[in-house]
């Protein structure tokens, strides 16, 4: 199987409608917390077992930034559908919310690039599927 790049992948919000030209996606980090079991009569190290419940994680991306792309709808959406398909045909799909939006800085020769952070809910997804 071939070795992912970037590029060919999409991310799609099903309620605002939210588009931009995106040339950075982070993958999402989920994290699982641990609960201590150590007793008084453990030894040498504490002992632990996982919590019940994951983080079902956050994601941030950067996009070109032009004023009027939605970014006030998005920040101020409930959770909604978020997929994000990759370009092998895989995609991470679940229920996120606009977490930050950063509009772009206005430099000299450059692009103006804004940052978004999603924060997946938990609700539905995240879930991976495969190609």
């Amino acid at each position: 199987m071939p070795k992912l790049t970037g590029n060919g992948t999409t991310i799609t919000f099903g309620t605002t409608g939210f588009t931009a030209e995106w040339i950075e996606l982070g993958g999402p980090t989920h994290t699982r917390g641990d609960m201590e079991t150590s007793h008084l009569e453990t030894e040498d190290y504490k002992t632990y077992q996982p919590e019940d419940l994951a983080e079902p994680g956050e994601l941030s991306g950067r996009c070109y930034f032009t004023p009027g792309l939605g970014e006030d709808e998005l920040i101020l959406e409930d959770p909604e559908p978020v997929t994000i398909t990759y370009a092998g045909g895989g995609t991470l799909s679940g229920t996120a919310y606009c977490k930050s939006f950063k509009a772009g800085d206005l430099k000299n020769n450059e692009l103006s690039v804004a940052e978004v952070g999603l924060k997946f809910d938990g609700l539905t997804g995240p879930a991976y599927t495969g190609a």
